[in-house]
Parts: C-alpha cells; sequence; structure tokens
C-alpha cells in the first residue's frame, strides 16, 4: 500500500512538472543577446556557440530534424563552418535509451556536428513550433532575426551561402 502511495505522489509531480513544461513560453525575441553554455555533439565533443555564427539552426522533434538532414544532404562541418551556421538539436523528449543506442549512433554517421540539448534546459528559451525548424539569425551574439520554417527548400532559402 506504500508503495502505491508513493507511486501516485511521483506520478502527480511529475505530471505537474510535465504540465510547467509544456506552458513555459519562449522568452528569446529579436534584439536580445543569446548566450548558451558548452554542450557535446554527437561526438561527445564540446562545442559552443561560436562568434562569428550568422545562424543558428534548431531541431526540437522528428520531423523537425528530418527537415534539416534533408537540408544538410552532402554538407560537411567545414561547409557549415565557412557559412557561419550551427547545429543545435533538443533531444530531451527521446528516451534515452533509444538515443544511446538508435538515434546518437545514426547522428555519427553524419558529417557535421549536431549539438545537443539532452536534457531539454538549455535550449528551451528557443522559439519553437512542432514539425517546423527554427532558424536564428545573429549578429555578434544579437538575435536580428528569428524565423520557423516547414521545409527543407524554405530552410535551404535562409541559409543561401550554405
Amino acid at each position: 500500500m506504500r508503495f502505491l502511495n508513493i507511486f501516485a505522489v511521483f506520478s502527480l509531480l511529475l505530471t505537474s512538472w510535465v504540465s510547467v513544461a509544456e506552458t513555459a513560453k519562449p522568452t528569446l525575441t529579436v534584439g536580445q543577446t543569446l548566450s548558451l553554455p558548452e554542450l557535446n555533439d554527437q561526438f561527445d565533443k564540446k562545442q559552443t556557440l561560436l562568434p562569428s555564427t550568422k545562424w543558428l539552426v534548431f531541431s526540437h522533434d522528428m520531423d523537425s530534424s528530418k527537415l534539416v538532414k534533408a537540408a544538410f544532404e552532402n554538407k560537411k562541418s567545414d561547409d557549415l563552418l565557412a557559412a557561419n551556421v550551427q547545429y543545435y538539436a533538443d533531444i530531451s523528449t527521446m528516451p534515452s535509451l533509444i538515443s544511446r543506442f538508435i538515434a546518437i549512433p545514426k547522428m555519427k554517421k553524419l558529417a557535421y556536428p549536431i549539438i545537443m540539448d539532452k536534457e531539454g534546459n538549455v535550449l528551451n528559451s528557443i522559439p519553437k513550433k512542432d514539425d517546423h525548424v527554427t532558424v536564428l539569425t545573429l549578429n555578434s551574439g544579437n538575435i536580428t532575426q528569428v524565423n520557423i520554417v516547414d521545409t527543407s527548400e524554405a530552410l535551404k532559402a535562409l541559409l543561401k551561402p550554405l
């Protein structure tokens, strides 16, 4: 009986936490300065937001990551670096076993870095919409434009130098 009480309390707390997380609104807007801590990419290499980054591409669900993958087809790390593009992904909603044994090994086959937020607490202030990719246009870390696109063609058009 005691186990059931503990389980019920835990479930209630978890549900409350998820509800609060889902109602939190993105806070980043044009005119703000973007500051991100170091995060690991799919190769466990520490990455940081570079001062030269002009476009931060952000995916947060499977469909948005597929759009980025299609837009970045045949691109290498040097291509993104030369175009001043960095790709960030929030993979926190992915079950850890899936990310560890399926998703991240697949990501390692890609020739460009995917800077990952595994906990969901770093990139949660970036505006997002289901099945869409967010592109923050930056000038020395200052957000000058926020675009949310739903096709790989629209993403390619935003990232013309790439």
